[in-house]
């Protein structure tokens, strides 16, 4: 960062934009600190809540840091590009359902929570298992209950999935860029790895390599999400510049 600001490289808004994520870097540092100290009193175990704070603040700085290089990257050349409403809305939901879901997977990770059930499609046998309101109050099921934990991280899968494949074939089928089309088959690809680990994730009672493949892709998967809302909203600029240059006079 000192580098490229001496050498001038970086508009005064790219300086921002780095500059916040540099910021949010030294936060990290101090929320790793936070969340290792929760494991270093009675038990070696860090607190869910801390480890999936951590994990958002990491992948919030990936995207943020990814926005800014595609945006470097793409200069004026993406002005020519055009979507459909279709693929720009799917990509704005998939983005923040992909940070859900992954926070879900943080929590499964601190409550050990993919052992209560090594079982797919099912749970156990069950689509809903049971005890999945044993805490009281009964909100704290939804992040301290490892059955409810488990299940809300499947069902937000399933659902991230869907308008992931969603967005992808919005992009494929209509008349979107070679740089969105790039983008969206790989997103196919990453959601069907992504669920397949994760099954055989639960399905071997959560060994490390495994469940670190799992966490990683998830990762790429959540980087092709901001990628293809990129590519898309640029196109959704495009089409709102075309619009305004073509309006007739009054």
């Amino acid at each position: 960062l000192a580098y490229f600001a001496r050498a001038r490289a970086l508009t005064r808004r790219r300086f921002a934009q780095v500059g916040a994520m540099f910021a949010l870097g030294g936060m990290q540092g101090a929320l790793g600190w936070f969340m290792v100290k929760s494991g270093l009193v009675d038990v070696p175990r860090v607190s869910p809540y801390r480890l999936t704070a951590h994990l958002l603040l990491a992948l919030a700085i990936f995207c943020g840091l990814l926005w800014a290089a595609l945006d470097e990257a793409r200069g004026e050349r993406a002005r020519a590009s055009v979507v459909s409403p279709a693929a720009w809305g799917t990509s704005r939901a998939l983005l923040p359902l992909a940070l859900v879901t992954i926070a879900w997977g943080g929590f499964m990770a601190g409550l050990h929570a993919g052992h209560v059930a090594p079982s797919f499609p099912t749970m156990n046998g069950a689509w809903v298992p049971g005890g999945m309101g044993a805490l009281r109050p009964g909100w704290s099921n939804l992040f301290e209950n490892p059955v409810a934990v488990h299940f809300t991280h499947r069902a937000l899968a399933y659902v991230t999935s869907l308008v992931a494949v969603g967005a992808a074939l919005s992009v494929l089928l209509g008349a979107a860029p070679r740089a969105a089309r790039v983008v969206a088959a790989a997103l196919l690809a990453t959601v069907a790895l992504q669920v397949t680990l994760g099954a055989l994730t639960v399905l071997s009672h959560v060994p490390v390599g495994l469940a670190s493949w799992h966490q990683g892709n998830g990762a790429l998967l959540l980087g092709l999400s901001v990628a293809l809302l990129h590519c898309t909203r640029a196109g959704q600029e495009r089409d709102a510049l075309t619009a305004t240059t073509s309006e007739p006079p009054r």
